[in-house]
Order: C-alpha cells, then sequence, then structure tokens
C-alpha cells in the first residue's frame, strides 16, 4: 500500500488525547516520536507532513488503551480554531457559514494527501463530503473527527445563542458504526447512516444564511493573503500523480487525453513519464479511473444532467460501458445512485 501524508495537526490532537487517556503531562512512546517528529507551531502553513503510518499508530495506542474506536467524535467535540492555525483564524473572520466551508474545502485539507474533500450543493441542501484515497481501518477516525469539528467549529463561528440552528439534516459515512448509533445521533443530532456510498455531512440551506459573529473582511483579506503564499509552496512539492489528476481534470470533457499527449503536455517522453508514475506506485490507467470516478460521482447528483450526457462527459464510448464502470466503483448502477440521493 502506498504511504500517504496528513497533516500534523493530527498527530497533535491524537497525542494530546492520548496524553489525557494515560493521565501524564508528556509521551515518550516511540510511535508518538514518530508521528510528531515533522509537527510545527503552525500545521495549517504546510510546511510538514505527519505519516499515515505515524497517525495510525497513535489512533491504534488510544484503541488499545480505551477499548474504542469512536474517540474521533470526541476528539472533535473539542477542537478550537487555533487548532488550526493560519486557516482556522481564517475561517473566523467569514461572512458566512457558505464562506466557511467554501474556505474549509479549500485549503484546510491541503495538507492531507490522504484525503479528498467536496463541498457542493444539490437543491436545498449542501454536501461536504470527503473521500478516503486510502483503505485503512484506522482512518475512519479521522474522517468521524472531521466531521464533528465541522459541526462543532460551526456553532462556535455563529455564538452560542445561534448554535441550536446549525444542525445537520443528515451524516452519511461508508464505515460500519464504531460506537452504538445512539452515540452518532447524540453528537450530530440527526439521522446518521453507515455503510454508505460517500462520507459526507448534509446541511439545508438555512444553515448557510446564519452570520458569522466574528466576521472581519479586513483580517480575512490578510490571512487569506498567507493561505495563498502556503498553498504556493505546496503546488511546488505536488506528486506528478497529483499534477496529471488536475489534468485530467482540466482536458477531460467529452474525451480523456492520451497517455502520448499527457507526456507532450509533460514535457516528457511516454516512457519516462512512465517510470515516474511507476516509482510514486500507479499508472496513467489507474489516475484516469480515479478521475473518471471523483467527476461521476459529483455530477451524478446533479439530477438536471442525464446519465448519458455524464458518460459521454467522462469520455466513456456508451452508457453501458459507464454503468459498468460505475458499479465497479461503487456497487451500485447511476440510476441507482441517483434515486438513493433524491431520497433525501
Amino acid at each position: 500500500m502506498n504511504e500517504l501524508t496528513l497533516s500534523p495537526m493530527y498527530g497533535a490532537l491524537l497525542s494530546n488525547y492520548l496524553a489525557k487517556v494515560n493521565k501524564c503531562q508528556a509521551l515518550n512512546t516511540t510511535t508518538t516520536q514518530t508521528a510528531l517528529m515533522n509537527d510545527v507551531n503552525d500545521s495549517s502553513l504546510y510546511t510538514s507532513r505527519v505519516s499515515q503510518y505515524g497517525v495510525e499508530a497513535l489512533i491504534k495506542e488510544i484503541f488499545e488503551a480505551t477499548d474504542d474506536m469512536s474517540f474521533g467524535l470526541d476528539i472533535g467535540k473539542t477542537v478550537h480554531p487555533s487548532d488550526y492555525g493560519t486557516v482556522g483564524y481564517t475561517l473566523m473572520n467569514c461572512s458566512s457559514l457558505l464562506q466557511v466551508f467554501n474556505y474549509a474545502a479549500r485549503y484546510k485539507h491541503a495538507a492531507n494527501k490522504a484525503f479528498k474533500v467536496y463541498f457542493t450543493k444539490q437543491g436545498n441542501f449542501h454536501r461536504f463530503r470527503i473521500d478516503n484515497l486510502v483503505e485503512s481501518q484506522w482512518l475512519k477516525v479521522i474522517i468521524e473527527l472531521d466531521f464533528v469539528t465541522a459541526l462543532s467549529l460551526s456553532r462556535f463561528f455563529v455564538g452560542a445563542d445561534k448554535a441550536k440552528k446549525v444542525r445537520p439534516y443528515r451524516v452519511n459515512f461508508k464505515h460500519e458504526p464504531l460506537a452504538s448509533v445512539d452515540k452518532y445521533q447524540c453528537v450530530f443530532g440527526c439521522e446518521v447512516k453507515f455503510n454508505q456510498s460517500v462520507n459526507e455531512i448534509i446541511f439545508p440551506q438555512s444553515v448557510f444564511d446564519i452570520p458569522i459573529r466574528s466576521a472581519n473582511p479586513k483580517l480575512l483579506k490578510l490571512m487569506e493573503g498567507k493561505l495563498v503564499q502556503a498553498q504556493k509552496g505546496i503546488e511546488e512539492k505536488i506528486s506528478l500523480e497529483q499534477k496529471l489528476n488536475q489534468y485530467i481534470q482540466d482536458k477531460i470533457e467529452f474525451r480523456i487525453p492520451s497517455l502520448t499527449a499527457a507526456a507532450s503536455d509533460f514535457n516528457m517522453s511516454v516512457s519516462s513519464l512512465k517510470s515516474h508514475l511507476k516509482m510514486e506506485k500507479t499508472n496513467y490507467s489507474n489516475i484516469v479511473d480515479e478521475v473518471r470516478k471523483n467527476l461521476a460521482l459529483k455530477l451524478i447528483s446533479d439530477s438536471e444532467k442525464s446519465i448519458l450526457d455524464i458518460s459521454m462527459y467522462l469520455g466513456f464510448s456508451n452508457s453501458s460501458t459507464f454503468n459498468r464502470a460505475f458499479r465497479r466503483w461503487n456497487n451500485m448502477t447511476p440510476a441507482s445512485y441517483r434515486k438513493q440521493e433524491n431520497e433525501l
């Protein structure tokens, strides 16, 4: 399995929680030192990473100490904007929760190569979705932590007098429940479903009309400037796989750019491009498949787009080929998936 990296913020949150569990002031365990060896004061600046295996090691330690895998729900309730550094202070100065979620999707997960984040609108609902880019039983904890954090920070931003108005319509998890369903419903205050096709927290439109109590346009502009500079640093270190992923998304309309065309556009020979991708433990076909999968999930939620139009847009020769691919990705047909999504 190809190891990915996550924001060092997770290392800090998990190690702090483990310290509380162990009732000690400091940790000297090997796994914790490994996970936090690259930590920095402001993890939102993305100047360092925590390895996927380091984060998993911390999660395993907490599980062994507590015999409970639902502690991500508990950690998420205690997260403060300062835990996200520059990103957190940027979100605090947004004008509305709609802007908060747009910024969070753009910047909060920029340091996480293990996840892909989407924030979309469908009808009267907004969906904040997190896709796992790696299969791991331990990283389920991080998905749950992020969803609870999104809810608790949203309530913090609008203030105590309006906090109760920030309530999700529904929460979907791809995995099975890690605790009693009652605990999830108590934490989120809404219906929570498991073994679903995607991880997403769904909010009604009314939630995003609530103003932020600490909105400050001047500070927002200042903080965003810092984030833009930080993200430029990320782009300089981005992998070839990530570059090709974006390249294919930009070029995909009604056709898939060939491997030869991609190599030419990247000023590389075909053999050189293949060799670089092999070192990153992937290949061009896998990247194309991943792009098609993610775009298909996004486009199928728009009921105004026909399944035939979507299949053509994604470069499939016909709708039957698209149906087979979609079933492989999600264990259901596009029509069944759309019906499930429209049952909200």
